[in-house]
C-alpha cells in the first residue's frame, strides 16, 4: 500500500515500456498524457471516406483515365493502410492502377518503401523525389510575393492530386499538414535551403507564419482539393482521422490538435519529465527528431537551470548534424559552425537540442552508450532505477507523455 498522499504514476515510453513512479501528490504539478489512440483505424478511415468533410466522395471526384498522384507524408502513422484505402477507392471509381502514382514526402528524403504495401493491386508507381535532380522538377508558378515555385514533375503533370499526412505542431509552419506535404520537400535544393534555420523559437503555433501561407498558396496553385489527415495519439497510432476538402479538414484538425496536445502551465517547473514514443519502421533520423521535439517541449516548461528528464528506448546513432555536438566544447557553438561548413544542412533538430542544453540540465534514458550520451552534452541514465533516484528529491515535477506531439507554454 502506498503512503498517504502518494500516487503511482505510470509513464509509458519507447515501444512498450512503462516507468512506475511513486511520488507525493503535492510534488507533481501535472501529468499530461494526450488523447487516446483509435481502437479501429480501418473502420474510422472507411467512415471518413464515406462521409468526407465539405467535399464529394473520392469516387465521385475522379473520372476513368485520370492520372492521379497521391502525395504522402512519410511520418504518418498507419500510412500503408491509409494509402491502400485511398487507392482502393480510386480503382473502384475506374482509375487504372497504372495511372496512380504515390510520391512520399519527407525532410529526410529517406526511402519509405512501399507505403501501400497492403493494397491488393500494386501496379501503381511509387516514386521517390530527388530534389537534387534538375529533371525531377518543373516550374509551377510564381507566388503572390514573386517566389518562383518548382515542384515534382509527377505532381504538376497529374490530373488529380491527393494528400495524405499528419496534422501536427511544427516549428517552421506552426502546424504541418495538408499542403505542407508538397513544399519544400517536393521542390528543389534551393527551396529546401531557403527554409533551413527558419524556425521561430518563441512563436506559438497560431502565430503568423509566412511559410505556412506559401504552402497553402502552392496547394491552391496546384488545384489540390482532397486530403486524408491524421492526428497522433498517445503511445503511438492515430487519435483522430478526417478526409475531405483540404481547407475544412485542416481547420478542424488544427483545432483538435490544439485542444488535445497543447499544454498550458501557470508557471515553470523545477523538473520536467518527457516521455518519447517509438515507432516501428522509422526512416533514419526520425527517432532523433522525436527526441528533439520532446526536449523542446520541456525547455518551454522548465525553470532556468532546472532538470529535463527524457525517457526513451533510443538505440539509433545520431545523424551527422547532431553527432557534431561531440566536436565542440560547448553545445551553443555547434549551430553557427555547421552553418558555415554546409549551408544546406538541416539544423532544426540540432538547434532545438542546443537550446535545451543551454537552458537546463538534460538527462537521457536510452539504450545508447554512456560515453556517446555524455559527448552530446546529455547526462546519461542507464536504468529506470536511476530515474527514480533522480526524482526522489523534493523538486516540483511536471510529467508529459508522448511529448514529441505536444506544445508547451507558460501562461503570462
Amino acid at each position: 500500500m502506498l503512503p498517504e498522499n502518494t500516487h503511482q504514476y505510470s509513464i509509458h515510453y519507447g515501444t512498450d515500456r512503462c516507468l512506475e513512479l511513486d511520488l507525493p501528490v503535492e510534488q507533481v504539478t501535472g501529468h499530461f498524457t494526450g488523447p487516446a489512440r483509435l481502437a479501429d483505424v480501418t473502420a474510422t478511415l472507411e467512415s471518413a471516406l464515406d462521409d468526407p468533410v465539405e467535399f464529394p466522395k473520392l469516387e465521385e471526384s475522379v473520372i476513368p483515365g485520370d492520372q492521379v498522384v497521391v502525395v504522402v507524408d512519410a511520418r504518418t502513422p498507419h500510412l500503408p493502410e491509409l494509402t491502400a484505402a485511398v487507392i482502393e477507392r480510386l480503382v473502384r471509381a475506374g482509375i487504372d492502377a497504372d495511372g496512380i502514382t504515390v510520391v512520399p514526402s519527407s525532410k529526410t528524403m529517406a526511402d519509405s518503401g512501399d507505403v501501400a504495401e497492403s493494397t491488393e493491386d500494386a501496379r501503381y508507381q511509387n516514386i521517390k523525389h530527388d530534389p537534387g535532380s534538375e529533371a525531377a522538377c518543373r516550374y509551377l508558378a510564381s507566388t503572390s510575393t514573386g517566389e518562383r515555385i518548382y515542384l515534382s514533375s509527377h505532381v504538376i503533370d497529374a490530373d488529380v492530386v491527393i494528400s495524405i499526412g499528419l496534422t501536427a505542431f511544427d516549428p517552421l509552419l506552426g502546424y504541418c499538414g495538408t499542403n505542407s506535404v508538397f513544399y519544400p520537400w517536393l521542390s528543389n535544393v534551393e527551396a529546401i535551403q531557403r527554409i533551413r534555420g527558419a524556425g521561430h523559437r518563441e512563436l506559438g503555433p497560431d502565430d503568423e507564419r509566412p511559410l505556412r501561407q506559401t504552402v497553402d498558396e502552392i496547394g491552391w496553385l496546384l488545384g489540390t482539393q482532397f486530403t486524408v489527415q491524421a492526428v497522433a495519439g498517445a503511445g503511438g497510432g492515430i487519435s483522430q482521422l478526417l478526409a475531405g476538402g483540404t481547407e475544412p479538414v485542416f481547420r478542424r484538425l488544427k483545432r483538435y490538435q490544439t485542444e488535445s496536445w497543447k499544454l498550458s502551465q501557470p508557471e515553470r517547473s523545477e523538473t520536467v519529465v518527457v516521455a518519447v514514443d517509438s515507432a516501428l519502421g522509422d526512416s533514419p533520423g526520425q527517432a532523433w527528431s522525436r527526441l528533439a521535439a520532446a526536449v523542446d517541449v520541456a525547455r518551454r516548461l522548465v525553470c532556468r537551470d532546472g532538470r529535463i528528464v527524457v525517457l526513451t528506448d533510443l538505440s539509433e546513432e545520431p545523424p551527422a548534424e547532431i553527432a557534431a555536438l561531440a566536436r565542440f566544447d560547448q553545445p551553443i557553438d555547434v549551430v553557427s559552425a555547421l552553418k558555415r561548413e554546409n549551408a544546406a544542412v538541416d539544423l532544426g533538430d540540432t538547434s532545438r537540442l542546443v537550446d535545451a542544453l543551454d537552458w537546463a540540465r538534460v538527462y537521457l534514458l536510452s539504450q545508447l552508450g554512456s560515453d556517446l550520451v555524455e559527448d552530446l552534452f546529455f547526462i546519461p541514465l542507464e536504468h529506470e532505477d536511476e530515474v527514480r533516484r533522480l526524482l526522489s528529491s523534493e523538486d516540483e515535477i511536471l510529467i508529459v507523455g508522448s511529448a514529441q506531439h505536444a506544445f508547451g507554454e507558460v501562461l503570462d
